[in-house]
């Protein structure tokens, strides 16, 4: 299989960290990459970014939370299926691919659903402007 390469979408991303009141992915703590995450799956279920953007942006999240000791979590596992799944959507005529993709998109999704009212305020910041 030849290498694809996507670039890493910096203006969406930038967009998400500054509904979440972050300049830098650096900046990021737990209560902030939740948000992040949230937001960018928000702007998936909406068509806005594709699944490439969403797994990419969810990678770079992953990182982050590597690097603050938080990966054995419910949020650091979700992010990790959800930073696979550009990888498992090109590879979707595999039965186990298929069934791989469908399972971390629906925990992906689950999350979200359960969480997202942690992104309500900002939503709602975001309608008033």
């Amino acid at each position: 299989m030849e290498d694809i390469h996507i670039p890493f979408p910096q203006a969406e991303f930038d967009t998400y960290l500054l509904k979440a009141r972050v300049t830098s992915s650096n900046e990021l703590v737990v209560e902030t990459i939740n948000q992040v995450f949230l937001l960018i799956v928000a702007g998936f279920k909406e068509g806005a970014i594709s699944v490439e953007q969403l797994a990419i942006m969810s990678g770079r999240l992953l990182e982050r939370i590597n690097q603050i000791g938080k990966y054995d979590s419910e949020m650091g596992y979700v992010l990790d299926d959800a930073s696979e799944l550009h990888f498992y959507v090109r590879q979707i005529q595999d039965t186990i691919c298929a069934q791989t993709f469908v399972e971390d998109l629906q925990r992906t999704l689950d999350y979200f659903d359960k969480n997202k009212y942690l992104i309500e305020p900002l939503l709602q910041r975001d309608a008033q402007m």
